[in-house]
């Protein structure tokens, strides 16, 4: 169940195998509440995510890297199924070289300057 009130981030967690990886540098990651969000609205919406070069992908102290898939917020904290998924179905070549350790749920903790303070609503 997730907190209520709470923004998380989704992250891949993951190894190359370098002499085999191939075909998935760039995917499209999409994160969604099963009930409320339709998958043709959300695939619009897909966040494009680098998965083998660059900064982007960080290396964890496990041996694992991760990489950020998007973010959501929980209103209630079970505001049902959230689903989580990474694809690439444009490029039509063989892939391979990517291990899934699995995809982490964490809260995100969201900076917000000075002038966004004005606009956000505290509750008091």
């Amino acid at each position: 169940m997730l907190s209520p009130k709470t923004n998380y981030a989704t992250y891949l967690v993951f190894k190359l195998v370098n002499h085999m990886f191939h075909g998935l540098d760039y995917a499209n990651a999409i994160i969604r509440f099963v009930n409320y969000e339709s998958d043709t609205e959300t695939e619009n919406q897909a966040n494009t995510v680098k998965l083998s070069s660059g900064n982007i992908p960080k290396m964890r102290r496990d041996g694992w890297m991760e990489v950020e898939l998007g973010y959501f917020g929980s209103k209630k904290g079970y505001d049902g199924l959230v689903e989580a998924r990474l694809l690439e179905i444009k490029r039509l070549h063989y892939k391979g070289g990517l291990i899934v350790e699995g995809i982490e749920f964490c809260p995100k903790i969201i900076e917000y300057t000075s002038s966004d303070v004005d606009m956000v609503d505290l509750g008091f």
